[in-house]
Parts: structure tokens; C-alpha cells; sequence
């Protein structure tokens, strides 16, 4: 294949945290690259995965949630603040956006994290993805949710039922169309702002605050800044999906393709993801404490490599889960099976599909300094 009939496109996948932007990244790419939990602050730095098919790469930038920077420094180690910093750094380099809205959110409005990030990098186009449709009892509600977010227009014109294609999702009643409301809130009538009506004062502080770093602004600035703002009027485009059963993934996937320019691929045609294997395995292993343990120990347990060796032909993987405390370690040893048998089956499936061939994964439970057992539990 020349260079010349290449396409390809890099775009990032930024939101709030627990949108599902993690699994829709390997929604996209076809591959369990990004690990995912029910908890904040699984993605804590940006991985970068490619899917290419026939003449066309796309490259997704998965960043973590975006938090302000009190969270981040509570929850960062030492002074690694990629979970702060890696948002901005995925825009930078992007050539399209995907903003991933949860359509359970009980608030109807962009975030005030992202309003910041559109607004900083109005010049790349975006997409608005409302992800976790699987959990809308009532789909009629998603398009007046729509036209909130979008401020009811979407590349540059308003919308109407024939620019919105649900596909699979089910056929938008006409009444809650025509009486854009939403729950019975009206739409467009308080709660449409525009910037050019802003007074001076406001115009100045957006100044201020879109000269900042995402880093170095913060919450209560954004905050204070968008209160009165729901939507961002500059999507080209809206997308429904699933990300968990896989709903809406293909059409999204073929716009994306089709944003694709001619130019040269980024990386070799199979790869996955640029993220070390051993770091994906770990992170694998640390979003299965986040699903399965309590949020204090699904945070505080700590992970250390101890063995990656090929017998065989077979990848042998060895890995210490280390406890501060003996409960958390009762919490992964006690049933039968046990929470920790559970994590390594299913750890196993995961890195095993990834790589495509044969793997070992024990995991070890580790509390002051000895291994733990149902055996020898009660002796510790």
C-alpha cells in the first residue's frame, strides 16, 4: 500500500471522570488496551491506542477525568501530577475531540471542566459522544438533552429530527421534539447565554482564565466562569453509544474514519496501544481492586511486579498485591473462590486476548512482609 493512499486521524477522548471514556477507547480500537473500573481515577495518565484497518489509522488519546487540582494533589504519588496535566497534553496534539457525556448524569450541562477545554482549543474540532444509553429507560429524553448541550445546534445549524440518526436507539417522539423540554424544563428560554452578551467584567475574567494552563486553573475559577453556560454551540457532530454493550460504536468509528486525511500512519500496522505491556498489566490488576474491593482498599493496596519470564513459550507474570492493613488481605483470600482467584482469571482473559498468547498470572497477597493464605491467615 503507498503512502500516499494512507489516511489518519488522532483525536482525543476527554470528560468528567466515570463517563466511560476508558471503554469506549477499547470499544474503538477493538482491543482491552485502557482498563476500566467503577471508580474514579482508574486512567491516571494518557494512553495512546491505534486501530487500523485497510488504508486508515486512527489513534485515540484515552486522558484521565478531568478533576481541579486540589483532587489531583491529594490523590497523586509523590509529585506525579499526569492526572492534572495529561487532559491538556491529549488536546494539544489532536486533531479532532470526542467529549463523552454520561447520559445518567442527573445534571444537564457540559462540565465546566470541558467548557474550559473547548473554549481553550476552540480551533480543533469536537464531537459530543453521550455514552451509557443502555441505562435510558425513556430514549425519547436523549435529543431535548441534546439540544441543552449543544445550545441546539450542531456544526453550525440547528438541529432538527433529520440531522439526528439514532439508529438502533428507537425513533425520537414528536411531541417531547416540538416541546423541548425535558422533564418539563424549558430548554431555551433562562437558561441560553451567550458570550457576546457577557458584561466586561466577565469578558475579563475569561481572559485571565483562558490564559492559564489547565494545571494551574482552578476549579472554583472554571466554576465560576461557565456557571451560567449548559452547552458548547461548536459539536460537529453527536453520537449516542454504548460503550458497554457496544451500541453506536460502529457509526462513530466510520465518522472517524471518515474525518481521516491523507498523510502518513503514526505507528506500524498492528499495533495496540504504545503503553508498556508490564504497566497495562498492573493497571489491569489495579481496576479489578477498584471493582471488587472497597474504595479504601481498592485505592490503598499496592502493586509490585516480581516475575515476567517465557518458559515454554508461555509469559509468566507474578505480581504482589501488597496490604497495609489484614483486613484488606481477608477481603481478597475469604469465600471460595476468592476475590483473588476471581481478579487473576479474569486479568488472565483480559492481557491473554491482548497479546494472543499463552499466559500465566498468579497473584500474590502480601501483608508485613509474609504471603497470605486462608491457612495462615490467622496466624499473622
Amino acid at each position: 500500500m503507498s503512502h500516499i493512499a494512507r489516511k489518519f486521524l488522532k483525536f482525543a477522548i476527554i470528560g468528567p471522570p466515570n463517563g466511560g471514556k476508558s471503554l469506549l477507547t477499547n470499544q474503538l480500537v477493538k482491543a482491552e488496551v485502557a482498563a476500566v473500573s467503577k471508580r474514579m481515577d482508574t486512567t491516571r495518565c494518557n494512553l495512546t491506542a491505534a486501530y487500523t484497518e485497510d488504508n486508515c489509522q486512527l489513534v485515540a488519546v484515552d486522558s484521565p477525568g478531568l478533576v481541579g487540582i486540589q483532587h489531583a494533589t491529594s490523590k497523586s504519588v509523590g509529585k506525579e501530577l499526569t492526572i492534572l496535566t495529561d487532559p491538556e497534553k491529549a488536546m494539544k496534539n489532536a486533531e479532532h475531540v470526542l467529549v463523552v457525556q454520561d447520559a445518567t448524569h442527573t445534571g444537564d450541562y457540559i462540565h465546566h471542566r470541558v467548557l474550559y477545554l473547548l473554549n481553550r482549543y476552540n480551533h480543533i474540532p469536537a464531537s459530543l459522544v453521550i455514552n451509557k444509553v443502555d441505562l435510558i429507560e425513556d430514549r425519547s429524553q436523549l435529543l431535548p438533552l441534546v439540544k441543552i448541550l449543544t445550545d441546539n445546534q450542531v456544526d453550525g445549524k440547528k438541529i432538527n429530527t433529520k440531522r439526528v440518526t439514532f439508529g438502533k436507539l428507537g425513533k425520537i417522539a414528536d411531541d417531547k421534539i416540538i416541546s423541548e423540554t425535558r422533564d418539563g424544563i424549558p430548554l431555551y428560554q433562562k437558561n441560553k447565554f451567550s458570550m457576546n452578551e457577557m458584561d466586561e467584567k466577565w469578558k475579563t475574567s475569561y481572559r485571565i482564565v483562558m490564559n492559564k494552563p489547565y494545571d494551574k486553573c482552578s476549579w472554583a475559577e472554571t466554576k465560576k466562569l461557565f456557571t451560567q453556560f449548559r452547552g458548547w454551540p461548536y459539536f460537529k457532530s453527536v453520537f449516542f453509544v454504548s460503550s458497554l454493550t457496544g451500541e453506536g460504536i460502529g457509526n462513530l468509528r466510520d465518522y472517524l474514519v471518515n474525518q481521516a486525511t491523507p498523510g502518513k500512519w503514526m505507528y506500524e500496522e498492528n499495533t495496540l496501544t504504545t503503553k508498556n505491556p508490564k504497566d497495562i498489566v498492573l493497571d489491569q490488576i489495579k481496576a479489578e481492586c477498584l471493582n471488587h474491593l472497597p474504595s479504601e482498599a481498592g485505592y490503598g493496596i499496592k502493586l509490585r511486579l516480581m516475575d515476567w519470564s517465557f518458559n515454554d513459550e508461555r509469559l509468566n507474570i507474578i505480581v504482589e498485591l501488597i496490604c497495609d492493613k489484614k483486613r484488606w488481605a481477608k477481603l481478597l483470600i475469604q469465600n471460595n473462590p476468592s476475590r483473588i482467584a476471581y481478579m487473576e482469571d479474569s486479568v488472565n482473559n483480559i492481557i491473554q486476548n491482548l497479546i494472543n498468547q499463552p499466559l500465566f498470572i498468579k497473584l500474590l497477597v502480601k501483608y508485613n512482609g509474609q504471603t497470605v493464605t486462608e491457612d495462615n491467615y490467622q496466624k499473622l
